[in-house]
């Protein structure tokens, strides 16, 4: 778990890596000259100018807005004539003697061609020297073009161009352009050794500094575990720096698999403690992916291991929260005698007891499901391993014995249902009057079931919990052998759009959701987050498909009706 909160501050890291490298001096003032000198650090790739208009008119047309896309292709005629439209541009970030350099590349058949074209936004060009054009210096802010080989090279400085670069544009760019319509690659491998000392320094400082606030406004008995989370964070951000590969971001529109999805990957270097980390994320199993299932309307599963290192900072937290919930029960005033006093100690330390053994097992596996009917219906369904179920059935159990004489308290059907090796235990709960919301998702009554198996706990609401449940559980001992994915969230608009119009007479609504079910693939309606073991690495995938573009054009256009057809809120 501490990987994926490591990785989330991973922005951060390499903010710090390109605020140091614009002002970077190498020691004694010496040029870089190890294995890294004038290795590309950063780059950054357009696909191909046809290739971009094609996605354009792509998304453009799917969206119901054809006639914008063809008016940015009529457009976009002036600005790239004498442009080679097959071949990739790019920039690309190289550090081949003291500070970084930045050549952007555009390939040309006729770099003239452009410039005539371009003159009237920048002026004519003035010759430099060395065959280098100085381009818009009249604004006070020139920039630089050397033309070789088919290529425009583009940089800030006269005297970048002097020497161009000793690589081929298009291969620099190839791995890119291949998989995205614009992709962003940062080399941290090829940051000088030097720089990422000067950037982990910087950070350590700033991290000094923020601690000894923070810690300030923490209660002294806690203080001691806070600063140990907060310096394996630091550790985590190091390792970052002194450890990745590359990280890589890309957008990618894809009209033959009719989605669109943009990526963030980092990679390891090999044999190190960050790789070590990223391969506790691959070739994960798990007991309940059927909540992966295609049916659900919002679903979210997550399996993956926990380090050593995790399990026991996880462990210690864990028991400090164990010590300060212990505290609050022998202070609080509300608990009236000492018999309640001792059911409360003995809950809080059997469910620290059941957490504290899940989190030994270091091993994260759990998911969650809403499904919607088109009839109206709603049931979602949680679940997860949770090692000494039992226990925790038990103490369930002891709470409701305790709460039986409570006036509010729910009737319980102990074993009302047996399955997959879990014991259901249903009860219904009364939603009042005033909740309308409530009652048109659930009915006048929540019917909820809350199983147990000896390391999986099940909760389900709705009519159809239980029975959605059943199912889930045949779907999971069936994949139960599969690997699956580090984690995903999916949210799919069509199951949500007719749930809506069943529950809601809206025709805005309603003809949201004939829009999707007329397109050429109704099921083509999903909005996901994966993440993905690769090797040495993870990637995150956010996946938009061919539907929801449909839904956006068709919301544009109502949106655009002069209000006669307002959205819904969730609009």
């Amino acid at each position: 778990m501490m990987v994926y909160l490591g990785r989330a501050t991973l922005f951060a890291t390499i903010a710090i890596l390109a605020a140091t490298s614009g002002r970077y001096v190498f020691a004694d003032d010496q040029p870089q000259t190890g294995a890294t000198a004038g290795k590309p650090i950063a780059v950054l790739a357009v696909a191909s100018v046809e290739e971009v208009l094609n996605d354009i008119a792509y998304v453009t047309e799917t969206a119901g807005q054809g006639d914008m896309g063809k008016m940015i292709t009529l457009l976009s005629g002036g600005y790239t004539r004498g442009v080679d439209k097959k071949r990739p541009m790019g920039l690309v970030v190289t550090i081949p003697e003291d500070e970084p350099k930045a050549f952007a590349f555009l390939p040309v058949k006729n770099l003239n061609t452009i410039l005539e074209g371009l003159e009237e936004q920048i002026g004519k060009p003035e010759d430099a020297g060395n065959g280098v054009l100085e381009l818009g210096g009249n604004a006070g802010n020139p920039v630089y073009v050397r033309e070789a080989n088919g290529w425009a090279f583009i940089a800030q400085k006269a005297n970048d161009l002097e020497t161009l670069p000793d690589f081929d544009p298009a291969a620099v760019v190839a791995d890119l352009t291949k998989n995205y319509t614009i992709g962003l690659r940062i080399n941290v491998s090829n940051i000088p050794a030097e720089m990422k000392k000067v950037a982990v320094a910087q950070l350590k400082s700033q991290f000094e500094r923020q601690l000894a606030e923070q810690l300030d406004d923490q209660p002294e008995d806690q203080r001691a575990l806070s600063e140990r989370y907060m310096r394996t964070m630091l550790t985590q951000l190091t390792s970052f720096i002194e450890d990745t590969e590359h990280v890589a971001a890309g957008l990618q529109i894809d009209s033959q698999a009719k989605e669109t999805h943009v990526d963030f990957a980092l990679v390891a270097r090999p044999d190190t403690k960050l790789a070590a980390q990223m391969d506790l994320l691959n070739g994960v199993t798990s007991l309940h992916g059927g909540f992966l299932t295609p049916e659900g309307a919002v679903n979210g599963h997550t399996a993956s291991r926990m380090s050593d290192e995790d399990v026991t900072l996880y462990q210690d937290i864990l028991k400090t929260a164990r010590e300060n919930a212990l505290k609050e029960i022998e202070s609080d005033e509300d608990i009236e005698t000492e018999e309640a006093r001792q059911i409360a100690r003995d809950v809080v330390n059997a469910l620290f007891d059941v957490a504290q053994a899940t989190v030994a097992a270091g091993k994260v596996d759990a998911g969650a499901t809403l499904f919607l009917s088109p009839e109206g219906r709603a049931n979602l369904v949680a679940g997860g391993t949770v090692k000494d179920a039992k226990r925790l059935e038990e103490t369930f159990k002891k709470l409701v014995e305790a709460a039986k004489n409570e006036p509010k308290a729910p009737k319980v059907t102990f074993d009302a249902d047996q399955h997959s090796g879990m014991r259901f235990h249903t009860m219904s709960l009364p939603i009042e009057a005033k909740e309308e919301e409530a009652r048109k998702l659930f009915g006048e009554n929540l019917d909820v079931a809350i199983g147990f198996g000896d390391e999986s706990v099940y909760v389900a609401f709705g009519p159809d919990g239980l029975a959605t449940t059943r199912k889930l559980l045949d779907d999971s001992e069936e994949l139960r052998s599969n690997v699956v994915p580090p984690g995903q969230f999916i949210v799919a608009l069509g199951p949500i759009l007719k749930f809506a119009s069943a529950v809601k007479d809206d025709p805005v609504i309603a003809a949201l959701a004939a829009t999707l079910d007329n397109n050429a693939n109704p099921d083509h309606n999903r909005i996901a987050i994966k993440a993905q073991s690769v090797e040495n690495g993870v990637r995150y995938r956010l996946e938009v498909e061919q539907g929801v573009l449909e839904l956006i054009g068709a919301a544009m256009k109502m949106s655009n009706r002069g209000g006669n057809d307002p959205l819904p809120d969730f609009f």
